[in-house]
């Protein structure tokens, strides 16, 4: 049996979030502005702890690439870097990287090698220099020659004005006589300079035969060390160690060339001046 329909009229319900003219509804929407305004200061806060973080990402790689690394700058780099160069190849830019080249340990005995016999060849140059300065001899060799002259002039007036005995004057005699002494004296002074430079010399010959070895022994030490070596660093020309060692030979030739003859020359002046003085006295003694 089906009873009557009843009809209900069902109450509205207020909902307290949806209806905000309520007093429910003005504190969901309270609670609501709050849960915003506490998210919103949460990713503030968010954003800037991440805006912090790249900041420090961004000063450290500044720091790595334009800054001073001071654990680098203290300790050193044990391992070469390679280097970053760029080319265009085809209208574009490419980054090439170039590692350092090893050094070739023979090198550095080529450059030892190379800077002995610089310092032998500047010891060769000033002994080359030495015996060129001290080689006076020629000029002593003139200063004998005048003595020599004179003397025998002088002892032929000295004659001339003894003899003969009509004519002699024993004032001449006297006076040609004290000059063949004086040209003798002269002499001798000049015969005892040639003897001393003659030693000096006979010493810069010897230092510079020496000199001579060591450069010639340090060529040959150059020329041992640059064998295999593919790219040696730059040397002494081999053409220019040679001329000095050539020139070296033919001033020592040249000198000792010299020594020989103003040596002789100076015994053939003492026996020259021995004479013209004996000479002279028997004039005189005997004239006067």
């Amino acid at each position: 049996m089906t009873g009557p329909v009843i009809n209900r009229v069902t109450k509205p319900v207020t909902d307290p979030v949806t209806d905000l003219t309520g007093p429910d509804g003005i504190r969901a929407a309270r609670r609501t502005t709050l849960r915003r305004t506490t998210l919103r200061r949460a990713t503030v806060a968010l954003t800037l702890a991440a805006a912090s973080v790249g900041l420090a990402g961004c000063a450290g790689d500044a720091g790595a690439s334009g800054g001073t690394d001071v654990g680098a700058t203290r300790l050193g780099s044990a391992t070469p870097v390679p280097s970053a160069s760029t080319a265009t190849s085809g209208g574009s830019t490419v980054a090439t990287t170039s590692a350092p080249a090893t050094a070739d340990p023979r090198a550095a005995k080529v450059t030892a090698a190379n800077t002995a016999l610089t310092t032998s060849l500047y010891t060769l140059v000033e002994a080359m220099k030495k015996v060129q300065t001290d080689n006076t001899l020629s000029d002593l060799r003139g200063q004998l020659g005048t003595a020599a002259t004179g003397a025998r002039d002088a002892l032929a007036r000295e004659r001339k004005a003894a003899y003969p005995s009509e004519t002699r004057s024993c004032t001449s005699v006297r006076t040609y006589a004290s000059r063949v002494a004086g040209f003798v004296e002269t002499g001798t002074r000049v015969r005892g300079s040639i003897a001393s430079r003659i030693g000096l010399l006979e010493s810069d010959l010897a230092a510079l035969k020496t000199a001579q070895d060591a450069v010639t022994t340090r060529r040959d030490a150059l020329a041992a060390a640059l064998k295999g070596v593919s790219n040696p660093p730059s040397t002494v020309s081999p053409a220019d160690v040679t001329a000095a060692l050539e020139q070296a030979t033919t001033r020592r030739s040249d000198v000792a060339g010299t020594i020989a003859t103003v040596g002789g020359a100076s015994s053939e002046a003492r026996t020259a001046f021995a004479k013209n003085l004996s000479s002279s006295r028997t004039i005189l003694y005997d004239a006067c």
